[in-house]
């Protein structure tokens, strides 16, 4: 269990900064996106890299904690969470040949 608390640490902080951005500010089309992407993360194992990746977005947004995050920081914050969650998502699969050379294939 300690495993999976260590191996989601950053994700908690990140939806605290987001909901009380919302209870302060308001919410946004920016914010929506990053609460949604964070949701997805939650629910995949992440290596080292994808948590560092995810603690360096939270990094930024926590030094705003007391005031409006700017909308550019919130758009690009979104788009590196977005890329994370694509790449899961829709891992990149080696290219297949177009048609294979079976010897038991009597199709021919």
């Amino acid at each position: 269990m300690a495993a999976f608390r260590r191996n989601r640490w950053p994700l908690c902080p990140g939806f605290r900064i987001v909901s009380g951005q919302r209870k302060r500010h308001g919410s946004s089309a920016a914010l929506d996106r990053i609460a949604e992407y964070l949701r997805f993360l939650k629910q995949v194992h992440l290596s080292k890299t994808d948590l560092n990746l995810v603690q360096d977005v939270v990094d930024t947004l926590r030094g705003y904690r007391a005031e409006p995050i700017p909308n550019p920081v919130l758009e690009n914050s979104a788009g590196v969470l977005q890329g994370l969650r694509n790449r899961i998502a829709h891992p990149v699969e080696a290219p297949r040949p177009a048609y294979a050379l079976d010897e038991e294939d009597d199709d021919a």
